[in-house]
């Protein structure tokens, strides 16, 4: 007789996912944040790779596991030049651009914080909510988050 194998509840990881409005650069928003946030967020060493337009979107983690601290700040826009074919010298001939969005759901949004449940750090969630260093920082509804499979950079 064969085996009957029952496949138990898979539980997800809970996270809050912060939205970002800045003109800032990804670095600079690293930066701002580190400065002013008390946070240690370091350029990750593997970008998240869009696999169909072949471009990456810039990444950022601060991780300490001893503590339990997981976070990652990841840029949700990336602006590429269009190629052209035709070669037609003008004065106001410029470079057609693309904009594309790593969650094309939340488009608008420039920057995202992923932060997991694992730890409590309630001095950076009240610092981001009252923060005036960037245009605006909100907590993303869970309602309106993507799946989590979408949230899987590695």
């Amino acid at each position: 007789m064969g085996k009957h194998y029952m496949l138990e509840e898979v539980t997800a990881d809970q996270y809050d996912l912060w939205a970002i409005h800045s003109s800032l650069l990804p670095y600079q928003v690293a930066f701002t944040l580190n400065k002013y946030c008390h946070t240690r967020f370091q350029r990750h060493r593997e970008s998240v790779f869009h696999s169909t337009l072949d471009i990456t979107f810039e990444r950022f983690q601060w991780e300490v596991p001893s503590r339990g601290v997981h976070l990652e700040l990841v840029s949700n826009r990336f602006l590429y030049e269009v190629e052209k074919n035709e070669t037609n010298y003008s004065l106001f001939n410029l470079p057609q651009t693309k904009e594309v969005s790593l969650i094309p759901k939340l488009n608008r949004v420039d920057y995202f914080i992923l932060q997991y449940h694992q730890a409590s750090l309630p001095s950076f969630r009240t610092t981001l909510q009252g923060s005036t260093l960037f245009e605006m920082v909100y907590l993303i509804d869970p309602s309106q988050q993507p799946n989590e499979l979408n949230l899987i950079f590695d």
